[in-house]
């Protein structure tokens, strides 16, 4: 009998001590009735229980001063689970600590060992605070010792006890501080899938309104996609151009692509035309594979063979089959390219940026250490699969052992309707996204289990609405394409106002004109580059000469302004590129657009600049979407003129309803090169000077 059994037979008997059949009764019994209970309990037959712990620790063999935190954190909680029908204050006879524990297992803890069950829990209480849910959270800090409210305390207990042991896993009893350590032996996700499967097939990892994937599943459907495309004729390094919505059925393809070694090329679903065609040529694909709805679309944009998804013809594979995939997956290395996907382009063409195998399996390690992902969370993912954020969040719950909810396209209604549907601990969004949701109603604090939310960017009033109201903390963070995670915050170090803080696997540094670091505080271009191999693009598809120029002096340029502050948080400041230069003056677009969406009856603006034909500078031109019918044009020009200098007042406005802005797959930023600099047309206004 191990340890954890044998508190769980103290349990029982102090159950039965108190006059209840089984355990199983005292579970019928409401948590907070159970709780404050009077104890009664046979003190001999505890401490012969007692005495048989201590005998099991010895058979152990294991010095106690060798036991790493999670094995103390194991064996107290197990002692909370054992005596969990009682009062957990330690008031009414309940044992003491050092009655139920071996004394040495409390000196990692400092715990005196005259004190009582709370005190263990009052050490431990920092941690699980951040897991429970919003209500729960509320309370729990209300309570003078965190535990004297009124949900069960077996709820309590369980997840103080899987939240706790994983995030301590692997650490000493002396080292309780600082990030978990990235390994450098991740290969790609369908290794993660393979580990993930060997340890349980069962396990689900996708999850939708109507159906639920497991690792198991994925491994068997994506074998059996990657033997019928290697059928098709499709061969390592082969371009596979796949046009799809959320789906299982993508993902399916996915990794079907990367296990027969081919290219996966995540196309955006809403390319129409001329922007669609250019991906589909510029990409050189063996094959573009798309949902049955986009087939007529697709095929007259592509200059190559375009099959529906739905019209490969798979097969059951045997073991022999099986077992030969597997292995030749296993001879591609973490650097060679798998997956292409298009940035947005906003101004020129999309460049398709180069992802190493190892790229999503790399920043998942950052995802999971920033999170404090675990198996027990359940992500709600309402942004496009073909954006980056889903290859690498996907991978991210294959290492922590968790799933993923998604929904096909994202709805202000039914989003917190899905979270609760689906269980979810942690969702994640785009600061658009947030700032509707923020704007809608919002539901009771109760009614859901999120206790973190990720996305950027993030304005104010979405941090009150997330965090003031509904108790949810909300991490930041600074991505890209080309690195998804530069910065980002974690749980226990977040700040309001920040894109995220930095971390050990990617180098950042502000620099000035001349690439030369600025002093902290001061904003420049934000530049980074990896301290690990396979944490960032290997470059930009055909294009070396964009390529020498992003990363030039062997940095990085994102062309981003930010500055760092002295603790390793990284503000984002706007866009370089994305600025007007009007009457001598520059002039942020990000500023403008962020002063101009606090206007009274706006849900957003987009500024672009037009050239003025006679001063040769930028004239400003505001695409203005009201919220409902709201909007007073009158009083919009009166907030231009009073929260603006006199020379970043718009000369032009367009209301419009949203409709023709392109935007990019997952950051939400509209992509302004499409849109239209006429300033003659009937519904563009001259602002009166």
């Amino acid at each position: 009998m191990g340890l954890g059994r044998a508190f769980n037979v103290i349990g029982e008997r102090i159950s039965l001590a108190r006059g209840e059949s089984s355990r199983a009764a005292s579970r019928d019994i409401p948590g907070h009735e159970r709780r404050r209970g009077p104890v009664a309990h046979n003190a001999v037959r505890i401490e012969e229980q007692f005495s048989e712990i201590d005998a099991r620790l010895a058979q152990a063999n294991r010095p106690d001063h060798d036991l790493n935190r999670g094995v103390l954190l194991k064996d107290l909680l197990e002692v909370l689970h054992a005596v969990r029908g009682h009062d957990v204050r330690g008031t009414a006879g309940l044992p003491s600590v050092a009655q139920i524990l071996h004394p040495r297992l409390l000196e990692g803890f400092g715990i005196d060992g005259s004190g009582q069950v709370a005190q263990v829990v009052e050490v431990v209480r920092p941690r699980v605070h951040r897991r429970l849910p919003a209500h729960a959270r509320r309370q729990f800090m209300a309570s003078p010792r965190g535990l004297d409210i009124g949900w069960s305390l077996p709820f309590y207990i369980k997840r103080l006890k899987k939240e706790t042991l994983r995030s301590t896993k692997g650490r000493s009893v002396n080292d309780v501080s600082g990030p978990r350590p990235l390994v450098d032996n991740r290969v790609s996700p369908v290794d993660d899938l393979l580990r993930a499967v060997a340890e349980d097939p069962e396990r689900p990892l996708l999850r939708s309104r109507s159906e639920v994937l497991s690792v198991g599943e994925l491994a068997d459907r994506a074998r059996e996609v990657a033997a019928a495309l290697a059928g098709r004729g499709v061969a390592a390094g082969d371009r596979v151009a796949l046009v799809a919505g959320n789906s299982i059925d993508r993902v399916v393809w996915m990794f079907g692509i990367w296990w027969c070694g081919a290219v996966e090329v995540s196309v955006n679903v809403e390319l129409r035309g001329p922007m669609l065609a250019h991906v589909l040529t510029d990409c050189d694909p063996t094959l573009v594979a798309c949902q049955d709805d986009l087939f007529h679309h697709v095929r007259d944009a592509a200059a190559t063979e375009v099959m529906a998804m739905s019209a490969l013809q798979v097969e059951p594979l045997d073991m022999a089959v099986r077992e030969e995939l597997d292995a030749a997956q296993r001879g591609f290395g973490p650097g060679e390219l798998a997956t292409i996907l298009y940035t947005s382009g906003t101004t020129g063409p999309a460049k398709g940026v180069m992802l190493p195998r190892a790229y999503f399996s790399n920043l998942a390690q950052v995802w999971i250490d920033r999170l404090d992902l675990t198996g027990d969370d359940i992500g709600y993912f309402p942004l496009p699969f073909f954006h980056v954020d889903a290859h690498v969040q996907l991978t991210a719950c294959l290492q922590s052992g968790g799933s993923l909810a998604f929904r096909p396209r994202f709805s202000v209604s039914e989003y917190f309707a899905d979270v609760t549907r689906f269980g979810a601990t942690w969702a994640s969004g785009v600061g658009a996204m947030l700032s509707m949701l923020a704007q809608a109603e919002l539901p009771e604090p109760s009614s859901h289990h999120l206790t973190r939310m990720v996305g950027a960017p993030v304005p104010q009033h979405v941090y009150e609405a997330f965090e003031d109201r509904l108790g949810i903390p909300i991490l930041t963070l600074f991505g890209q394409t080309e690195c998804d995670g530069v910065a980002m915050d974690s749980i226990e170090q977040r700040r309001r106002g920040a894109a995220g803080r930095t971390h050990d696997a990617i180098e950042v540094q502000v620099v000035d004109e001349n690439d030369r670091p600025v002093p902290v505080g001061q904003t420049g271009e934000i530049l980074y580059r990896p301290r690990r191999p396979h944490f960032t693009a290997l470059g930009y598809w055909r294009r070396p000469e964009a390529t020498i120029e992003a990363w030039r002096n062997l940095w990085f340029h994102t062309g981003d302004s930010g500055h760092l502050d002295d603790d390793g948080f990284l503000y984002f400041d706007g866009r370089r590129t994305d600025s007007f230069r009007r009457r001598g003056e520059n002039i942020s677009v990000w500023e403008l657009e962020h002063s101009l969406n606090t206007a009274p009856g706006v849900r957003e603006c987009v500024a672009i600049a037009v050239r003025d034909e006679h001063g040769g500078e930028d004239e400003i031109k505001v695409f203005v979407v009201p919220d409902v019918d709201s909007l007073v044009l009158e009083e919009f020009i009166e907030h231009c003129r009073t929260v603006l200098p006199r020379f970043a007042v718009p000369r032009y406005l367009t209301l419009t309803d949203g409709s023709e802005f392109v935007r990019s797959a997952g950051t939400g930023v509209v992509q302004k090169h499409l849109l239209s600099r006429d300033i003659t047309s009937p519904n563009v206004m001259e602002v009166p000077r």
